[in-house]
């Protein structure tokens, strides 16, 4: 926050590293604006990466990491709501292709059972057949039987 900080945070042996560890998924929006506000209010020294290499490589080489940060969050910020779209999206995905893998077993199993139906339906149509031929047998027999008795009845008043 103040001069006396940033030349402590300077004159850290270890700064590129924490640079390059810098948790940049933390970022805020208000950290961003911060960053912008500042920017803004020096525009009139104009500070831009060719103008800070001409003063310090040093401080060239942190206004590009502070830029680059500031890309990135604007890149995230846009980029995170997708991000929980797809996972939400792939929720989804996974509960419909777990429903439908339970649809498809229970389809199997219905399929199977109207198989059997239809073979059971198939053996009784056919035993159907079978007595309803025998049915018909039995009766042209029974005809002529009753036509047979019939005649031997006459018969037998002549004899």
């Amino acid at each position: 926050d103040s001069w006396g900080d940033s030349k402590k945070m300077l004159g850290n042996a270890r700064l590129i590293d924490l640079l390059k560890e810098y948790p940049k998924e933390s970022m805020t929006e208000k950290m961003y604006r911060s960053c912008q506000k500042i920017l803004k209010e020096n525009k009139k020294q104009d500070i831009t990466v060719e103008n800070m290499a001409t003063k310090s490589q040093a401080a060239k080489g942190l206004l590009v990491w502070i830029l680059a940060i500031l890309s990135y969050y604007e890149v995230a910020r846009n980029v995170e709501p997708l991000r929980e779209k797809v996972k939400s999206m792939e929720k989804a995905q996974a509960q419909t292709e777990a429903e439908l893998s339970k649809l498809n077993s229970t389809l199997q199993k219905l399929n199977s059972e109207l198989s059997e139906l239809r073979k059971g339906y198939k053996e009784a149509n056919e035993e159907l057949s079978d007595l309803q031929l025998q049915a018909a047998q039995m009766e042209k027999r029974l005809n002529a039987a009753s036509t047979l008795i019939g005649g031997l009845t006459g018969e037998k008043s002549r004899w």
